[in-house]
């Protein structure tokens, strides 16, 4: 059995002969792979048993029709909506490229980094730092490193620790009370090194129980000690309780009278 012939009616009203409608629904389905099968099969599903005309022409010509003939495949020529849309796509693609290549350097959001690229701190400039986390190594750090906190707190930890143990006061005067004691030509002077205290200089005995300055903390002892003085008699010596409240002779002031008593000693204060 011959295939149908299908015909084409054109605006000078002739008849051209069309392809058949199998002819038709192949060529669709053989020239246009990109087309959804879904819709392809939906199509052929619609148009079962139907016969179909191809229609070809310009919107213009689209839109002139009155009335459409029904089942008709209408092919503008003129129609760009998928193109458009293609163009659309590609000038956004290139806004982007163009957007991502302005913010090139840049650092983004989250942007810890193994190296120093996005700026390390210096004495004189903010930026980013690498935490140091062990000192074992005697190297020279460079710019953009910083210590840890937990060293930092051992080490101050270990300078407190040789401070009070290092710290010097210098050479303080030391004042003398006490009924007729005064400073010696040598003057009386105090010091503390860490937790040793010395004495140096000279006073001019009174026949009173002189006290020595000074008695508080940090220079007094938190124990009693025991030290002795001379003095310009070699036939004298003071035994000197030093005290959390005072310094003194524990001897007969009488016959400390006029003379001049040595402070050289030195103890601790704990």
């Amino acid at each position: 059995m011959a295939d149908t012939k299908y015909y084409v009616r054109g605006q000078s009203d002739s008849s051209y002969e069309s392809m058949t409608k199998e002819e038709i629904l192949t060529a669709i389905s053989g020239t246009v792979p990109a087309l959804d099968s879904g819709f392809i099969t939906i199509w052929k599903e619609q148009n079962a048993g139907v016969g179909i005309k191809l229609w070809v022409g310009t919107t213009a010509q689209y839109n002139a029709l009155d009335p459409k003939p029904t089942n008709t495949l209408y092919i503008r020529t003129d129609d760009r909506s998928a193109q458009d849309i293609a163009d659309a796509i590609q000038a956004l693609n290139d806004a982007l490229d163009a957007l991502e290549a302005s913010l090139a350097g840049y650092a983004p959001e989250d942007h810890a980094y193994s190296t120093t690229k996005y700026g390390a701190a210096t004495s004189s400039n903010y930026g980013h730092v690498k935490l140091i986390t062990n000192l074992t190594t005697a190297v020279s750090y460079p710019d953009g490193t910083a210590m840890r906190g937990d060293l930092a707190y051992f080490i101050g930890q270990r300078f407190s620790t040789i401070e009070s143990v290092t710290a010097d006061t210098g050479w303080k005067t030391l004042s003398v009370s006490g009924t007729g004691w005064s400073a010696g030509t040598n003057t009386p002077q105090y010091r503390k090194i860490g937790n040793h205290v010395y004495l140096r200089g000279d006073i001019v005995a009174g026949n009173s129980t002189p006290s020595v300055q000074p008695i508080s903390a940090p220079y007094a002892p938190t124990k009693t000690s025991h030290v002795i003085w001379s003095t310009n008699s070699s036939a004298v010596f003071a035994p000197v309780t030093v005290g959390a409240n005072a310094t003194v002779i524990n001897d007969d002031m009488n016959k400390y009278d006029g003379l001049t008593v040595h402070l050289d000693s030195d103890y601790f204060t704990d």
